[in-house]
Parts: C-alpha cells; structure tokens; sequence
C-alpha cells in the first residue's frame, strides 16, 4: 500500500478503494458464470450488465457451461 492510499485512522482512500473494485471485478469477469449470477448483476448494477463486454461474457459462459449455465429462474 502506498503512503497516501490510507489517511491518518488507516481508512482506505478512494482511489485505492477504486482500484481495489476493479481488481474484484476484473477477477470476477475471468471466471465462468451461471444465469444467475448474471441475473444478480442485472438487479445491482443494470449499466454494468447491459455493457457489451458482460453480454459477451455471459454468451461465452452460457456456451462453455452448457446446460450448467441454466440455473435459477432460467426456466420461468
């Protein structure tokens, strides 16, 4: 951690905190995902699973899982 990433009482910066959220979610988007996880995302965060890169994910992850993609409320 670099000197001006925390203050005083050791609390995270927000810079730091912001490269930590995307360290998270660069991870996250790395792995394969179901329809639900999917789903999750739609709910939190809608500009995050509308953007091309997530849809791309999910058609990838869709076709890689195969019927294990189709989890949750898939079916309704």
């Amino acid at each position: 951690m670099r000197e001006n990433d925390a203050d005083i009482d050791g609390q995270i910066s927000p810079s730091l905190q912001k490269r930590i959220n995307k360290l998270i979610e660069d991870e996250a988007e790395q792995r394969q995902h179901t329809w639900s996880y999917y789903q999750k995302i739609k709910k939190e965060d809608p500009d995050r699973y509308w953007r091309s890169k997530t849809q791309q994910q999910m058609v990838s992850d869709a076709s890689a899982l195969g019927e294990a993609f189709q989890d949750g409320s898939f079916n309704d």
